[in-house]
């Protein structure tokens, strides 16, 4: 049961915010507008607010871009 609940975890995709995502990734809010000119972790509008897919932050975190 263990398993089969992290797996449908991380195939569901969540948007969270800017905020959650700079304290997810410890960087500055300014760090991911720059990620964002750059291409590296680009936001999506959900909703008429920037969020961010949360493969994406999991790929910055598993990829150790967010030492950048």
């Amino acid at each position: 049961e263990q398993l089969e609940q992290i797996i449908t975890d991380q195939s569901v995709e969540t948007y969270p915010s800017r905020e959650k995502v700079a304290e997810l990734l410890d960087v500055d809010l300014s760090t991911l507008w720059r990620w964002a000119k750059r291409g590296l972790l680009v936001p999506v509008e959900v909703g008429g607010k920037r969020r961010y897919r949360m493969s994406d932050v999991r790929r910055m975190l598993n990829n150790g871009r967010a030492a950048l």
